[in-house]
């Protein structure tokens, strides 16, 4: 490989690690808010859920829930298990189990 391709290696390395590793030195030593640690546990939540939604609610840009009940079915079963037990293995492995089964059983 030439000098330039490791060049940009260590710089596309730098660029997606400063954003990354910036933040928790600036807030490492101070406590945070309650309402801000909050926000911040939520957040990965939401944006797993607005990457699902908008698959599986809008075609052609019309709502076709009727289009998707099974994977609507597996959704709301990984987002219930996820709710009650706040462990993403045991909602993600209840989804897949509710895909085989919703397979299976039509």
């Amino acid at each position: 490989m030439g000098q330039e391709i490791w060049i940009m290696i260590v710089g596309m390395a730098m660029v997606t690690c400063i954003p990354r590793v910036l933040p928790f030195f600036i807030i490492s030593g101070e406590e945070m808010h309650p309402a801000l640690k909050e926000w911040l546990r939520l957040l990965p939540i939401v944006i797993f859920a607005s990457m699902i939604a908008p698959p599986l609610l809008t075609g052609d840009g019309q709502v076709a829930v009727t289009e998707h009940l099974r994977e609507i079915g597996v959704v709301l079963t990984g987002a219930v298990v996820a709710y009650f037990t706040r462990k993403i293995p045991l909602s993600l492995g209840a989804a897949v189990i509710a895909l085989f089964l919703i397979n299976f059983l039509s």
